[in-house]
């Protein structure tokens, strides 16, 4: 695709003034020249944890520019992804921890494949399922050097890496990998108006949560369950607090 960085002000007030029909057609015409003409991009914001938001309001405790005792949690969950990533038309779906029974749980909401990172070669067994592509995208809900590393690793040349755990403040990146691969980066925090969306996906079990909840506890009891968590005592997944 040719970027141009010459416009004439003719040029720009023309495509300024044209009616939306004729926008939408030559839209449709310069992507049906430079991609598949049934496929388009989907990006879909989900939700956002405590304590990890990037922005520096000044005022909020959900801030990692803080310490301000709320602890850090996984923007959104591997089980969460794996099923946005579906309802968003993935046709294969590989779902990578350490923790056997997420991996049970994965598969019982539809993962094609899991992989235990700390037993097996990951990167190699995608490979090895993609015919030696990779993944055309990945989505990384941890936020450490090590996950993040085996996200991009995973995905093939032009592939996608979406960045929604940020457990850690800063990480090491292998940048010569991901430019002369082409790897395109981003990330996803907090949410851009889209929860009518996301109360529809869960209302009608597109999205099940039920099987991602281990309690549901008092307000006034929400201390005890972070420091639970915070521990990090197996079994424990999400709490639904109520006043």
């Amino acid at each position: 695709m040719l970027l141009r960085h010459d416009w004439t002000r003719k040029e720009i007030r023309d495509v300024y003034w044209l009616s939306i029909p004729e926008l939408i057609f030559q839209a449709q015409v310069a992507h049906r020249k430079y991609h598949h003409p049934e496929e388009v991009q989907l990006c879909r914001l989900l939700s956002i944890k405590t304590g990890g938001c990037p922005e520096d309001c000044g005022y909020c405790p959900q801030s990692a520019h803080y310490a301000t005792g709320v602890q850090r949690e996984e923007l959104v969950s591997r089980e969460v992804a794996l099923q946005a990533a579906r309802q968003a038309g993935a046709g294969r779906t590989f779902v990578l921890d350490v923790d056997d029974t997420r991996l049970e749980l994965a598969r019982s909401l539809g993962a094609t494949q899991t992989f235990n990172s700390r037993n097996a070669d990951v990167i190699a067994r995608i490979v090895e399922q993609t015919a030696g592509r990779g993944a055309d995208a990945a989505l990384e809900c941890v936020g450490t050097t090590v996950p993040v590393k085996l996200a991009l690793d995973s995905v093939r040349k032009g592939g996608a890496v979406t960045l929604v755990g940020n457990l850690a403040p800063t990480i090491e990146l292998g940048l010569q990998s991901a430019v002369t691969r082409q790897i395109r980066l981003q990330g996803s925090c907090a949410s851009s108006g889209e929860y009518p969306a996301c109360i529809s996906l869960i209302s009608r079990g597109a999205i099940q949560v039920e099987p991602l909840l281990s309690a549901v506890a008092p307000l006034a009891d929400g201390a005890a369950w972070f420091h639970r968590l915070y521990e990090r005592e197996p079994g424990l997944m999400k709490i639904v607090l109520q006043p």
